[in-house]
């Protein structure tokens, strides 16, 4: 995680400067050390800033992830998941409800929803800009084969 660029993403979200600086301190220029049976080894320099195991890390990835979030979000093609409840026994009466879903994530695992190949290709490429921006590493070629598969699945299962 980029911490010049983590500090974009907090003062986007309006985050006060003050907490910024606090939090972006405690993960900069910090050393780790590892525990084992023996002895702890020699500390050395964190390469990247934030290790997942720390408590704050959930919320963080999640502003870091935020603006791809938004952006994929707000396109005009939205999925939508629908269905009936049934609101009550006596009458058999049903709700429909409808809830519009493009994405879930949590830290830096991702899916992806879409109605078609056309748009989960789309929502993808977005993706893709953005870790390329963010300088975070994706697994394009693992799914890039996953849209192919879901594809082919869901025209066989329409075919059923």
């Amino acid at each position: 995680m980029n911490i010049q660029l983590l500090r974009k993403c907090l003062l986007r979200l309006k985050i006060p400067i003050f907490f910024i600086n606090l939090v972006l301190n405690f993960f900069t220029k910090h050393t780790n050390a590892i525990i084992t049976s023996h002895s702890i080894t020699i500390p050395y320099q964190m390469k990247v800033g934030i290790d997942q195991r720390e408590v704050i890390s959930p919320l963080l990835w999640t502003i870091y992830y935020d603006p791809l979030f938004c952006r994929i979000i707000n396109i005009q093609q939205k999925y939508v998941i629908s269905l009936r409840r049934l609101t009550s026994i006596d009458l058999l009466q049903y709700k429909q409800l409808k809830v519009n879903c493009n994405l879930l994530g949590y830290l830096n695992n991702t899916t992806w929803i879409a109605s078609s190949k056309e748009e989960l290709k789309y929502m993808l490429s977005e993706a893709d800009n953005y870790y390329t921006f963010m300088n975070i590493n994706s697994i394009r070629n693992l799914y890039t084969e996953l849209i192919c598969f879901v594809y082919v699945l869901y025209t066989f299962l329409t075919i059923l």
